[in-house]
């Protein structure tokens, strides 16, 4: 029979070669779902194929896979990825471990407990790199309880030259030696509804010392607000980095720890916190 909106695809244990596409979509309410049997390990290599996982469909997910590219030292580091996320919509990985691949996740909705390591060659392929409008989107996109080691990138790109930069909630994820910053929000446009929650970064000593970040905020432009909250960054280059004004910010009970400047200000010429916003900033470290 014919797969259908709230089915779910058993991968059985084994090595599964590409290159893949998932065109079959399914809907909001039924998403189709792409998943290990039963504790059993199904792992997809792309061998050396750029862009060898090409999501094609809307509303589908993918669970407990693994992801990588045995033949990675063979390709061509830019842009280089097996993930192809497609439009992202009611895209969905959970508890899928991508490594020695390009991007770790590459556009999506909700990416949870993930494990996302060795990830790109170039400084271009992060762990996780997506946008959001949520006006158009209709939903706050989910970065929750990830673990990120060692991109060649970002740890978490979330970056748009010329779409918005709305919607988003970052919780509980771990973030730690990106090549670049470990989590970078900002673009063309302004960062607006942006949340920030028990997220930890790290950096170790000495690599790369002084190029680190545990979090910047802003890129081209100013922006509207954000929310930062019981998080513990700490960095070799800056703990927390307000690259353009806001004008609201929330930031309470964080740790910031760095080698450089725990917590930076460009101020340019207006202060990082607009005058007339509403800013509440307390029992930070």
């Amino acid at each position: 029979g014919k797969v259908k909106p709230g089915d779910t695809i058993w991968l059985r244990e084994g090595i599964y070669t590409g290159p893949l596409a998932t065109p079959i979509s399914g809907t909001a309410g039924n998403p189709i779902t792409y998943r290990n049997y039963h504790r059993e390990r199904a792992r997809f290599d792309g061998r050396g194929v750029p862009r060898a996982f090409n999501i094609i469909g809307n509303y589908v997910r993918f669970w407990g896979l693994e992801v990588y590219d045995s033949l990675r030292g063979s390709v061509a580091d830019d842009i280089y990825t097996v993930w192809s996320g497609g439009s992202g919509q009611g895209v969905s990985y959970i508890n899928v471990i991508s490594h020695d691949g390009g991007m770790g996740l590459e556009g999506g909705e909700v990416a949870y407990g993930n494990i996302l390591y060795y990830n790109g060659k170039s400084p271009r392929e992060h762990g996780i790199y997506w946008q959001n409008d949520s006006d158009v989107s209709g939903v706050t996109k989910v970065i929750k309880d990830n673990i990120i080691l060692n991109p060649a990138g970002y740890g978490i790109h979330s970056y748009s030259q010329l779409g918005l930069l709305k919607g988003f909630l970052y919780d509980g994820n771990t973030v730690y030696n990106a090549q670049s910053k470990e989590i970078i929000v900002g673009g063309g446009n302004p960062i607006s509804q942006a949340v920030f929650r028990n997220n930890m970064t790290y950096h170790t000593p000495g690599v790369c010392a002084g190029c680190g970040g545990g979090l910047q905020l802003g890129f081209y432009v100013d922006n509207y607000d954000v929310v930062i909250e019981d998080n513990y960054f700490a960095d070799n280059g800056s703990g927390l980095y307000f690259f353009k004004p806001f004008n609201s910010v929330t930031m309470l009970r964080n740790n910031f720890v760095a080698l450089y400047s725990p917590l930076s200000l460009m101020l340019g010429a207006s202060n990082i916190f607009k005058s007339g916003g509403s800013h509440n900033i307390d029992n930070n470290a």
